[in-house]
């Protein structure tokens, strides 16, 4: 291997490294304006399931649970904490098949609120037929069983 490329890796090395400090940087600073204690299982298992979703390996979870005195969190736990390659580190709205299960839908909460804030207008273009007398009982019927939808859409409300 030439020294050029050795130069390389090691540039890539120390991007890589900045960006992970960043990253614990940003959920440390998280975690705690959370109301998480630092260095409490609740702080440890926030940021380090954070982390794993942008790319940190177990190996390097569970070097951040040690340097926290939680070397002996199961396996698992950092398993399940990384990303999987195959999913996307971020979904968008639409259609979502989990492998080895029937298709779904998954919607994004910045567009569950949108569908809902544009439901209620309806419901209140509703009211004001309603009040007049021109609305059939059956549309009143369906829109009764869109409240539950509208009610779930809302449900998302927060931060992820």
């Amino acid at each position: 291997m030439s020294s050029h490329a050795i130069g390389e890796e090691e540039v890539g090395d120390t991007m890589r490294a900045r960006r992970h400090k960043r990253y614990v940087e940003m959920f440390t600073a998280e975690a705690l304006s959370a109301g998480f204690r630092l260095g409490s299982l609740e702080f440890v298992t926030s940021v380090a399931t954070q982390l794993g979703q942008f790319g940190f390996s177990e190996d390097e979870l569970r070097e951040f649970a040690a340097r926290h005195g939680y070397d002996d969190l199961d396996p698992r736990f950092f398993q399940a904490a990384v990303r999987h390659p195959s999913l996307p580190g971020r979904l968008e709205t639409g259609v979502l098949k989990p492998e080895g299960d029937w298709l779904g839908v998954f919607i994004r909460g910045d567009d569950a609120l949108s569908y809902a804030r544009r439901l209620r207008s309806l419901f209140a273009a509703l009211e004001a037929r309603a009040s007049s007398g021109d609305v059939a009982q059956e549309e009143i019927s369906a829109w009764a069983k869109l409240q539950s939808l509208v009610e779930l859409l809302e449900s998302c409300r927060g931060q992820p």
